[in-house]
């Protein structure tokens, strides 16, 4: 008997999310939550809101500039 690799062997091992840093001082991430389409915000050096998903993520960035460049 003959074992043959399944052909869409990329189902099983998903391809991970990417986070990101912005901002001049890096000081703003987005950091993807396992397992899910989360991600969690990290800004001024402790701060944290968890997002639904990148869309909402980068929203949030963009108001967190917007507020710090006031």
């Amino acid at each position: 008997m003959i074992m043959k690799q399944p052909t869409h062997s990329d189902i099983l091992s998903p391809k991970p999310q990417i986070g990101w840093v912005t901002d001049k001082e890096w000081s703003i991430a987005a950091v993807p939550v396992a397992n899910s389409k989360k991600y969690v915000v990290v800004y001024d050096n402790c701060k944290m809101k968890t997002c639904r998903n990148k869309q909402s993520a980068e929203n949030f960035i963009s108001k967190l500039k917007k507020r710090k460049s006031k």
